[in-house]
């Protein structure tokens, strides 16, 4: 039994970073897709699957239709944190870089540790920045 806990409490936070869970507005969830390099139509399919799934195996089932698609190289562990830290599952991340000397930020999304939390999704306006 407890075992069954620890892991639905780890596939609920995978579905989190993954953008999966919660109730994300489209427009974060197409960053989320974004950030993590893949279509948004696949992204959508897989929101819609963990939602309906009931049990823990059915949203196993999502995170892995998801985590298929996303490209292994070598900006993946900054795709993943900027994906966890727009869908607010993750707070701000930043990465020490060697060759910068200085802390690297993973992705548009996301600000310095002393900003407090990400940045809000870009306004659809016509005319807006």
């Amino acid at each position: 039994m407890p075992c069954l806990r620890t892991q639905r409490r780890w596939v609920v936070q995978c579905g989190q970073i993954l953008g999966l869970a919660g109730g994300l507005s489209r427009r974060a969830a197409e960053l989320v897709a974004e950030a993590l390099g893949i279509g948004g139509m696949a992204h959508q399919r897989a929101r819609s699957q963990w939602a309906a799934a009931s049990d823990i195996r059915g949203r196993s089932v999502a995170i892995i239709t998801v985590l298929t698609l996303v490209g292994l190289d070598q900006s993946v562990l900054f795709r993943l944190l900027a994906a966890g830290c727009i869908s607010g599952a993750l707070p701000p991340s930043c990465l020490w870089s060697n060759e910068a000397s200085a802390l690297v930020f993973p992705g548009a999304g996301t600000l310095p540790p002393a900003a407090g939390r990400c940045r809000p999704p870009p306004s659809l306006e016509i005319g807006s920045p």
